[in-house]
């Protein structure tokens, strides 16, 4: 698939725009301070100016400020991320992401904890290319960096944010500094954010308002110098939601058998679920003990990270017609996650530049994924249970115990060949040991010694007689009911394998002048193996010990960064090549009978991309800039023969079919196109900033074609998207202590959405389940900052 992606952002600042030059930005993309200009790696950073002027609040609208990063909300309520067309779409809790996510240096393991870290950020990095060298596994396509406020930081010492909108939108953010002694400081963060849902249901006597907003997340930072050479860094983060799980809207085709979605009402569905859970509680925390030396500094790093969460779905048909009568899904998790690293890096100072390290990380803890579905067939001799259809009850649920264990040791070093020339080389070998026990918590599909040939009977039919669908959840407590009355686990698998993994990067990086840099690489990514949690694969015991392998990709890169026009103008590009080995993708058989579906992870053997990026930073005068990004993607599968292991006989042929060679890789728009114009007037000191950004999305694929008919693929595309936004911003008091901002957002109120599904028990070539994009918001925030 060709992707062009054409971004214009802004970047106010105002001693640039005073002097008419660019501001220098500094980055920390290679673990050390230095000028974005002289990093040879593809970085855009986004600054908390721009963060505020258009309300940014969550990790996937810096998507649209970032040429070839793209962001979905799957399905399940997880985000999935793409750069450069690397990602992974799926909502499986034991999935393994190709983009890390990383707070001060620190990885947010559970992508969960995201939720609640876009809070008093001093500014955002995303790093396009493989990152797997400094940044550790699973960091294939690249990597999100959220750098925090620091407490040295006399500019932004404290502030208080408030910020309303439509939806009772209310989002109150507060920061400041407390001086515990000459030596030691601590920085005290927190916001609350409520807004009521967005979408509706239709049904009688059911007041759900779906897809609200109801978090809050705090943060606490203490630096220190204990020595004159130690420093001590420690955080604690983590944050509650208690929300409303955003259900989907069914779309149905027109008369030519093609979805329309103009013609769709995404402010509303007909679920029949009464408020069902969206709830997080995540917690994490690091402790950075530094040494800076005359000749080499030393870190350690620990890190730890705990979450919960409880996320209930509506896949059904919501009243259309259907062989299903209802289909939900409950993803539960309570994992536990450590980290220890150490390392040793060269003075700043040092004409090598030169860093090492030793690794290790942990997770454990518990994932259980619950579906309930209840067709509307005729039932079998073993179903009674007075349940809600007429058919039988397709009870399907994986518990795994995760055991996830990591070793990695790496190295970078910068080489100058003379006083232009660099070369840089950079490698990390990881060993995993993955030995979780995964269980199937209801009905088997394929064991001969159950009785009747569709097997036992669920969680809801065992164990859980008192159950509503509509109203209760199924967790922990109701998975273990079934167990009890069934009297164990109907099967189980312990899996025991270990894979050893390694990335790396060669470059060169030539500075023709002050102004002008060119560089080369080549570099090679992975993330690592990964078991199946879906519900559908639990019911097949021979699908249980199933493993996905590996992934791996090998990116070779072509950049240059330069600036022109006595420092007016900044001009970034880079081309490059992914090649896939093992490539890693979420694959679902829907045929619309659930004695047949069923979902899993699996590796595909090849897949191509080749594309190129550009970034214009051009200030105009003193009052007017613009920043222009410009990407182009075309990806491709390039063998598509997939592993059939353990899948049912008469299942073979339609999962292969699935994904064939040439097939276009998921979620990567064709064209993309964001402009943001940026006009400052000065009024006796004070500054009133007019800000108008526009973004073109166009036409993407959310899942692998396969053999799939033409009007199958359309349904399963998402149609050119045009997204308006807006801001005003006026700084105003003595020291420009105060902020008022009114910003909009889809001003248009255009209709898409985040992800499509295919609805069980429906005609799956014109029947969709369609996760709303956000629609039009209008807000006013006011800021006020103080020493």
């Amino acid at each position: 698939m060709r992707i062009f992606t054409l971004g214009l952002l802004v970047l106010a600042n105002q001693t640039a725009a005073q002097n008419a030059t660019l501001e220098r930005i500094e980055v920390t993309a290679q673990k050390r301070p230095q000028s974005l200009q002289h990093v040879p790696v593809s970085v855009t950073a986004l600054s908390n100016a721009q963060i505020e002027q258009f309300s940014i609040e969550d990790v996937q609208s810096i998507a649209a400020f970032t040429p070839n990063l793209t962001a979905t909300r799957a399905i399940s309520g997880v985000n999935n991320y793409f750069i450069r067309g690397v990602g992974l779409d799926d909502f499986n809790l034991s999935s393994v992401p190709a983009i890390g996510i990383y707070l001060d240096d620190v990885a947010i393991h559970n992508p969960m904890l995201a939720n609640f870290v876009l809070h008093d950020v001093q500014r955002v990095e995303v790093l396009r290319g493989p990152q797997n060298a400094l940044y550790g596994k699973n960091t294939t396509g690249g990597a999100i960096h959220f750098i925090t406020t620091k407490t040295q930081n006399e500019f932004n010492n404290g502030y208080a944010k408030l910020s309303v909108g439509q939806l009772g939108q209310a989002f109150i953010d507060a920061a400041s500094n407390l001086d515990l002694n000459e030596n030691f400081s601590v920085r005290l963060s927190g916001f609350k954010h409520k807004r009521d849902g967005a979408v509706k249901s239709i049904n009688e006597g059911n007041h759900s308002e779906f897809g609200n907003i109801d978090k809050q997340g705090i943060r606490v930072s203490l630096t220190g110098k204990l020595t004159d050479n130690w420093q001590l860094n420690m955080a604690f983060y983590g944050g509650v939601q208690r929300q409303i799980a955003q259900v989907k809207t069914v779309l149905l085709a027109s008369d030519n058998g093609l979805i329309n979605i103009n013609n769709a009402n995404l402010e509303k569905n007909s679920s029949e679920l009464i408020a069902p859970k969206d709830n997080i509680d995540a917690i994490g925390g690091f402790f950075k003990l530094g040494y800076e030396g005359s000749f080499i500094n030393f870190s350690s790093l620990t890190a730890i990270e705990q979450v919960k969460s409880e996320r209930m779905d509506d896949w059904g048909a919501q009243g259309n017609p259907a062989s299903v009568y209802q289909s939900i899904t409950y993803n539960n998790s309570d994992t536990f996650f450590i980290s220890q690293e150490f390392q040793w890096q060269s003075n700043s100072s040092a004409e090598i530049q030169w860093l090492a390290g030793v690794a290790f990380n942990q997770s454990s803890g518990d994932l259980l994924q619950m579906a309930y579905i209840d067709p509307a067939g005729p039932g079998r001799p073993d179903d009674q249970v007075a349940d809600l259809g007429v058919g039988p009850l397709f009870d399907r649920g994986a518990l795994v115990k995760d055991d996830n264990t990591s070793y990695a040791i790496y190295a970078q070093m910068a080489l100058p060949i003379n006083e232009r020339l660099n070369f840089t080389a950079a490698y990390r070998w990881t060993r995993q040991l993955l030995t979780p026990k995964v269980h199937s918590v209801g009905m088997m599909m394929d064991l001969a010694e159950a009785p009747f040939p569709l097997g036992t009977m669920g969680w809801f039919s065992l164990g859980n007689p008192d159950f509503d669908i509509f109203t209760d959840y199924a967790g922990f407590k109701v998975a273990q009911n079934f167990v009890n009355e069934f009297g164990g686990y109907p099967a189980s698998a312990d899996i025991d394998k270990s894979f050893n993994e390694w990335g790396g990067k060669l470059a060169l990086d030539y500075q023709v002048s002050p102004e002008l840099l060119f560089y080369s690489s080549i570099a090679r990514g992975f993330k690592m193996a990964a078991v199946n949690s879906n519900p559908t694969t639990a019911a097949y015991a021979s699908m249980l010990s199933r493993v996905v392998e590996p992934e791996s990709l090998i990116t070779y890169e072509l950049g240059f960064k330069s600036q022109w026009l006595e420092n007016s103008v900044r001009i970034n590009g880079a081309v490059f090549r992914n090649d896939w080995h093992d490539y890693q993708f979420y694959m679902v058989y829907n045929p619309g009978n659930p004695t047949n579906l069923f979902a899993t992870l699996v590796n595909l053997p090849k897949a191509q991309s080749t594309g190129a990026e550009l970034e214009v930073n051009w200030i105009f005068d003193e009052d007017f800039n613009l920043v222009v990004g410009l990407g182009w993607l075309d990806t491709k599968v390039t063998n598509g023969d997939l592993n059939t292991d353990g899948v049912p006989a008469n299942s073979i042929n339609a999962f292969q079919q699935q994904v064939i060679k040439g097939n276009e890789l998921t979620n990567s728009p064709e064209w993309t196109f964001s402009a943001v114009l940026n006009k400052s007037y000065n009024f006796q000191g004070n500054e009133l900033n007019l800000a108008l950004h526009y973004n073109f999305i166009d036409e993407h694929i959310h899942i692998l074609a396969g053999q799939h008919s033409a009007r199958w693929q359309y349904n399963f595309s998402e149609q050119a998207t045009h997204i308006l936004g807006a801001s005003a911003r006026f700084h105003f008091g003595n020291q420009e202590q105060y902020e008022a901002i009114l910003w909009g957002k889809n001003l248009t109120n255009e209709q898409y959405c985040m992800e499509r599904a295919v609805v069980p028990g429906t005609d799956a070539e014109t029947v969709r389940g369609c996760v709303q994009g956000q629609g039009r918001q209008v807000g006013f925030t006011f800021i006020y900052r103080f020493d």
